[in-house]
């Protein structure tokens, strides 16, 4: 094998390990709230917001998520603009870590409740599933 195959095959090698760690850090698995609380990376956590959780001082936004699985509840700190739609929100998925006693957000994914109405009431009208 010439120097500059071997070369050239060390390369390839190194952009596919170097794609491969980026692609893997990039993935941002979804966590129970428990796991969420032990584990140091970033997660996704699920979770509906509780009512009359939510303060905002124009500066940073705490709520509480109630687990969709469990009766368990987290607060979350978002230190961002508040979203548009979080007044109207139901589901909330917040992408952060957990520390100091709560999930800091660095995004929050706001699902919108108008969305789901539609597809319930299609639901209704059909008797089935929503398509």
């Amino acid at each position: 094998m010439k120097w500059t195959h071997a070369l050239g095959l060390a390369l390839v090698l190194g952009g596919l390990l170097v794609g491969l760690t980026v692609y893997q850090k990039s993935l941002t698995p979804y966590r129970s709230f428990k796991e969420a609380r032990e584990t140091r990376g970033t997660v996704q956590v699920h979770g509906t917001l509780a009512p009359a959780s939510a303060q905002y001082d124009g500066k940073e936004l705490v709520f509480r998520i109630k687990d969709v699985a469990s009766p368990d509840e987290m607060q979350v700190v978002y230190t961002d603009v508040k979203p548009g739609n979080f007044d109207q929100a139901r589901d909330i998925v917040a992408i952060g870590t957990y520390r100091d006693g709560a999930f800091h957000a660095e995004k929050l994914l706001i699902k919108c409740p108008s969305k789901y109405q539609e597809m319930q009431d299609k639901q209704k009208k059909t008797g089935g599933d929503p398509v």
